[in-house]
């Protein structure tokens, strides 16, 4: 006999039951253990999947979180825009354009010449334009600060154009002529 057979004779008692024990345990990772780890990995992948859709989608609602503020704001600042800022009325849109036109020129030392008034409406829009169109005699460097000033007016005021010219001997010598178009906005009987 060889030595295989002679221990296999000597202690089948203990290597038939292990190696049955070999065989089932065989079985059972092929027909339990692998399936689970093809499941195992299967669920794994879907678990970051869901974690990548849930990311994205909490990130879609903090941006329609932030566009809904951003949305309110706006609207809170237009209410505000026209409550407070802008003129209700013609009349009280001439009032500004009127009155602080001619703070400013004179705080700027200018010499303010004829004034006209033009009401036009602006399409698709239930504001209308208030232009005016005034004249002003005076230095270089006043005017620049008129216009300045006039430009970060805390009233409601935008100028359209500006022609400069020498002034007139009659008006003075070494003086420029500035003629402006200045604009205001004031909400028409449609707006609310």
């Amino acid at each position: 006999m060889t030595l295989w057979r002679r221990i296999f004779a000597e202690r089948r008692s203990v290597l038939v039951p292990l190696v049955a024990l070999l065989v089932v345990d065989a079985a059972l990772v092929g027909a339990v253990v692998l399936p689970l780890k093809k499941v195992v990995a299967n669920n794994t992948v879907a678990a970051e999947e869901a974690r990548f859709a849930t990311a994205v989608a909490t990130q879609r609602l903090t941006q329609m979180q932030n566009a809904r503020a951003s949305r309110d704001r706006a609207e809170q600042e237009l209410a505000k825009f026209y409550g407070q800022v802008l003129p209700a009325t013609q009349a009280a849109a001439g009032k500004v354009a009127l009155v602080e036109v001619s703070k400013l020129a004179q705080e700027n030392n200018l010499t303010l010449g004829a004034r006209t008034f033009e009401d036009d409406s602006i399409k698709d829009s239930p504001l209308r334009r208030l232009t005016t169109k005034v004249e002003l005699t005076g230095e270089y460097a006043a005017i620049l600060h008129f216009i300045y000033d006039v430009e970060t007016s805390e009233a409601f005021l935008s100028i359209r154009s500006v022609q400069l010219s020498q002034a007139t001997r009659q008006q003075s010598s070494g003086q420029l002529q500035l003629a402006l178009e200045i604009a205001t906005y004031y909400r028409g009987a449609a707006a609310k």
